[in-house]
């Protein structure tokens, strides 16, 4: 089975088979920049209604630019918390580390309630494959833009990534 835009992305599982996904994607740091990206492609790819998806908060501006802007869905930040990422790999320098993140649900018009996405919205991704996160400028930290408008999250939740 391929995904919405043709290519095989390796999970063996139909368009759209189920209504929500959740994930908790690497976050496309050192050795794999951009699969924070691939999984929620994907993730995308099979959900009919919605994706709630673990993302760093700095590559927010990112993530809006190609969620809205490339792929032409619908994007809002449902929480924000710290992750405690204890040390598990060689090039962790520390024994743990509270890591930004927020939690973003990706969704689809009311008129493509089966998520079926335009012809102009192929889920490139595109530029460097991937969210940029060696940098953090903050400028475009728009929170008026993605911030829920139902209930709010309490911040400083605590999880392990």
């Amino acid at each position: 089975n391929s995904n919405t835009n043709g290519d095989d992305d390796g999970i063996p599982l139909p368009s759209k088979i189920v209504d929500t996904v959740i994930t908790n994607p690497p976050f496309g740091t050192k050795n794999n920049e951009g699969i924070d990206v691939q999984f929620l492609r994907t993730a995308i790819r099979l959900a009919r209604r919605a994706v709630y998806s673990f993302h760093k908060t700095s590559t927010r501006p990112y993530l809006i630019k190609l969620l809205r802007d490339t792929w032409g869905l619908n994007m809002e930040v449902v929480a924000q918390m710290k992750f405690d990422i204890p040390n598990m790999y060689k090039f962790h320098k520390q024994k743990s580390v509270d890591v930004e993140v927020d939690l973003i649900r990706v969704f689809w018009d009311d008129k493509n309630l089966d998520g079926s996405l335009s012809q102009s919205n192929n889920l490139s991704i595109g530029g460097n494959g991937g969210t940029k996160t060696d940098k953090e400028d903050g400028s475009a930290d728009k929170e008026e833009d993605v911030e829920s408008e139902g209930e709010e999250m309490p911040l400083g939740l605590r999880g392990h990534a």
